[in-house]
């Protein structure tokens, strides 16, 4: 979080000119402080807001709530990014389903009735 907004840096972690370790360590963690005396440099804000995903919204009710953006600004993140596996995204998975349909369906054209 930096300045009431959140961000999801995964893209970003291993590009960072720090290391991975600076943003991992504060992950989760209100970075305004840090992120303004370090002096980043305009361009790593402009960066910054690029990875915008909503807002906390302080609620009278209880407390702080995070608010998302418009699914517009929101930054797609590819499942190999998340660590979360998926069958379809896995290109020899889906040649082999090809192949092994392809097979299937020549058996059945050759098959006598």
């Amino acid at each position: 979080m930096h300045k009431g907004e959140v961000y999801n840096v995964t893209l970003f972690v291993d590009s960072h000119p720090g290391g991975p370790k600076v943003i991992l360590d504060r992950s989760g963690t209100d970075i305004s402080a840090i992120f303004e005396t370090i002096g980043h440099s305009p361009t790593a804000h402009e960066l910054l807001a690029g990875f915008r995903i909503g807002v906390v919204a302080a609620d009278s009710n209880g407390p702080a709530k995070r608010s998302h953006t418009s699914s517009r600004k929101r930054r797609h993140v590819s499942a190999a990014a998340t660590n979360v596996p998926s069958v379809l995204t896995n290109p020899l998975v889906l040649l082999a389903v090809g192949v092994t349909s392809g097979l299937f369906a020549i058996w059945l054209l050759k098959k006598p009735n």
